[in-house]
């Protein structure tokens, strides 16, 4: 993975591992030959459009914790009143790849 990451939610590790998941499931399809179309390409840059939304939302959350550090709420309860839905999506991702391969 190739996102800088500040440590303040503690997610950089995760990320990685998501990435990994996220193009393996891509990879295997490719490279499988479930799709002509498909090239190596083709592959990362759909991997790309499926992942930048969510590093990015993580990244954002990440950063504003670190920014937030000085303050008197260091806790992620800001995040809770911000975004109720927030940790919902951050702990219960599936690989898009994955979700897309059950539901053929």
């Amino acid at each position: 993975a190739a996102h800088s990451m500040t440590p303040s939610i503690g997610q950089g590790a995760n990320i990685g591992l998501e990435d990994a998941a996220e193009i393996g499931y891509l990879l295997r399809d490719t490279l499988a030959g479930d799709s002509n179309k498909h090239t190596i390409s083709n592959t990362i840059q759909n991997f790309v459009s499926i992942r930048q939304e969510r590093v990015r939302e993580i990244h954002a959350a990440s950063r504003m914790q670190a920014l937030n550090k000085n303050k008197k709420d260091t806790t992620l309860g800001s995040f809770r009143k911000r975004d109720p839905a927030f940790f919902g999506r951050l702990y219960g991702w599936q690989p898009l790849s994955s979700v897309r391969s059950s539901n053929r």
